[in-house]
C-alpha cells in the first residue's frame, strides 16, 4: 500500500496525505482461526487405588481440551478400551470412567488412561491393588462331639476370607451342604448363613464323621469333627467287629450307659448323692 497507507498490528488503518481519491467505503474484515487445546487430565488419585476382592471399583479420568478429547483405556493385560465400551466386567462410561465389577487378584496391575484430541495426548497411570486372602476357619466344631439322640446339636463353623468364603459341610452320607444354597434344610439338618450346621433331631444314624470347609477361589480350610448320638454307636461297632460274645452283651450295653449315655451318668451321680 506504500508509506501513505499502513496497517497497524491492532487492526488500524492509517491514511496519510489524504486527497480525493482516498473518497469510499472501507471494509474491515475480521478471520478468526481457531486454536487447539492439548487435552488436560483432571482426575489424578493420591497413590495406590485399593480395593477389596469381589468388590466394584470406579476409576476416573475426566479430561477437557479443544476438541473434547477422547478416552482410551489400557488395562493390564494389554487390551485397550474406546469410550464408551462394555467388556465383560469392564464398564467404559461416557465420562471417562472406567468401572471394573467384581474384582479379583488378576485385575491387580497399572491402569492407563489417554486423553486424545488432534493437539495432542494426556497420560495418566492408575495403580491398582486387589486385596485378597484364602479361608481361614476361627471357630470350628471340637474333634469329639457326644450327644444325646433327640437333642439338637450344633455345630459352628465360622471362616475369615476374601472374598468372603463360602462354608460346606459333608455329612457322614457323603453328602454336601453349603452356604450358597441359604440354609436350605436337607432331612434333619439346617445349615445357617454364617456357617452353623444344626442337627435337629440327631438319632444313631447321625452318628459318623462331620468335615467343614471354608472355601473362596484362593484356597480351602476345613476342620473335622467325630459326633457320637448315644451308646448304640459304640455296640454296634462292637458287634460288627465280633469283638465280643453276644451272651455278655448286656453288661457291655451297661458299661457303655454309664461311661457314654447322659440319662445314665446322671442317674449314676442321684445315686452317689444319695449314699452320702
Amino acid at each position: 500500500m506504500g508509506s501513505r497507507i499502513q496497517v497497524l498490528d491492532n487492526g488500524t488503518l492509517i491514511i496519510n496525505t489524504v486527497s480525493d481519491k482516498d473518497a469510499g467505503d472501507y471494509l474491515c474484515v475480521l478471520i478468526i482461526l481457531e486454536v487447539g487445546q492439548k487435552p488436560y487430565i483432571l482426575t489424578r488419585p493420591k497413590g495406590v487405588l485399593r480395593t477389596m476382592s469381589g468388590e466394584p471399583i470406579a476409576l476416573h479420568c475426566l479430561a477437557e481440551g479443544i476438541p473434547t478429547p477422547r478416552i482410551h483405556w489400557t488395562i493390564p493385560g494389554g487390551h485397550t478400551l474406546a469410550q464408551p465400551q462394555v467388556l465383560s466386567r469392564y464398564h467404559l462410561l461416557e465420562n471417562g470412567t472406567l468401572i471394573i465389577y467384581e474384582t479379583t487378584l488378576h485385575d491387580r496391575g497399572n491402569y492407563i488412561c489417554r486423553a486424545q484430541n488432534s493437539a495432542g495426548e494426556a497420560v495418566l497411570t492408575v495403580p491398582l491393588v486387589v486385596i485378597a486372602y484364602q479361608p481361614r476357619i476361627i471357630t470350628g466344631p471340637p474333634p469329639v462331639l457326644r450327644a444325646r439322640s433327640g437333642t439338637p446339636i450344633q455345630l459352628n463353623c465360622a471362616a475369615t476370607g476374601i472374598p468372603k468364603p463360602n462354608i460346606i459341610w459333608e455329612l457322614p452320607d457323603r453328602s454336601l451342604l453349603s452356604t450358597a444354597q441359604q440354609g436350605r434344610p436337607t432331612g434333619s439338618e439346617l445349615l445357617h448363613p454364617q456357617g452353623t450346621l444344626i442337627i435337629q433331631r440327631p438319632t444313631f444314624a447321625d452318628s459318623g464323621t462331620y468335615k467343614c470347609v471354608a472355601k473362596n477361589y484362593l484356597g480351602t480350610d476345613s476342620k473335622v469333627t467325630y459326633v457320637h448320638i448315644g451308646i448304640m454307636f459304640m455296640l454296634l461297632y462292637v458287634i460288627k467287629r465280633n469283638l465280643v460274645k453276644l451272651d455278655i452283651l448286656p453288661h457291655i450295653f451297661t458299661y457303655y450307659s454309664l461311661l457314654y449315655d447322659d440319662d445314665a451318668d446322671l442317674k449314676h451321680k442321684e445315686n452317689k448323692e444319695c449314699e452320702t
